[in-house]
């Protein structure tokens, strides 16, 4: 939506070609704009596998404008394409996002936003607040909480209990995705990083057969760790405290991605 509105509010065509894993939500908002009254034409949604639709398009010359979210390597192929042209292009490639919570932060409000950062959508999110730094003040209060919060988390089929329940975390979205995040969380374990809650399959072995990571929390965590550097694209975080201020901000800066960050204080 943040892409595709604004474009066609200045007057864009646009041709949406979704993700292959998930291309239900992209074919909903083309059917509700067209039900509003959005001439034909205007909004395009091409479903396809990337190969095929995804460099179809990236490849037409009728395509002014580029703008892809997924991967490095996807994105050095669009580029290619874009260079051609050549064409404007704008790339949104994952992250690693950093999350500040200084000394006069209120605890509440601090957890909930912490839990959302990486849980929602079973961390999922290219904007996930992943890498959480706590003023050592408040860090074990707010870890004890924060962990006292996740045991309420309900994990299961958030689409069929939805109305009965509220809202659940799901599973993750496929195997490849499945097998990558369990595979950042035991290689982490095993390299001797604390594991403050999580990362245990039995936690959800009732939910097999099913794509279930529990809310996983690793503390302490090196920064040269992988965990600690890469995307896990998954219901997972980590959680460093930190004493001063420019300590938490070369901290949060330590990270080849850029997209989004959060501050915790009553101190604007």
């Amino acid at each position: 939506c943040w892409k595709v509105i604004p474009a066609i509010a200045a007057g864009c065509a646009i041709v949406l070609k979704p993700s292959e894993l998930a291309p239900l939500s992209c074919l909903v908002l083309g059917q509700m704009c067209f039900d509003a009254g959005l001439p034909a034409g205007a909004l395009n949604v091409v479903p396809g596998l990337g190969p095929e639709a995804g460099a179809a398009l990236s490849e037409h010359p009728d395509v002014d404008k580029l703008s892809f979210t997924g991967s490095g390597p996807t994105s050095r192929r669009i580029m290619t394409a874009a260079a051609a042209g050549p064409r404007g292009l704008s790339l949104e490639l994952g992250g690693k996002s950093p999350l500040i919570a200084f000394e006069d932060s209120e605890i509440k409000t601090l957890i909930d936003w912490i839990l959302m950062g990486f849980v929602c959508g079973a961390g999922e999110v290219c904007s996930a607040t992943s890498r959480v730094f706590i003023h050592s003040s408040i860090y074990q209060t707010v870890l004890d909480g924060l962990i006292e919060r996740i045991k309420l988390v309900k994990i299961g089929d958030s689409i069929k209990n939805w109305e009965t329940e509220g809202a659940i975390m799901g599973p993750v979205i496929n195997d490849v995705q499945y097998n990558k995040i369990w595979g950042f969380i035991d290689e982490a374990k095993a390299a001797g990083i604390n594991c403050a809650y999580g990362g245990d399959k039995s936690m959800v072995k009732d939910l097999n057969p099913g794509l279930f990571v529990p809310p996983t929390v690793f503390t302490n965590v090196p920064s040269d760790a992988r965990i600690f550097k890469e995307e896990v694209f998954g219901p997972v975080v980590c959680i460093n405290s930190f004493e001063t201020e420019d300590e938490a901000v070369t901290a949060a800066n330590d990270s080849e991605y850029g997209l989004a960050a959060a501050v915790f204080s009553k101190d604007l």
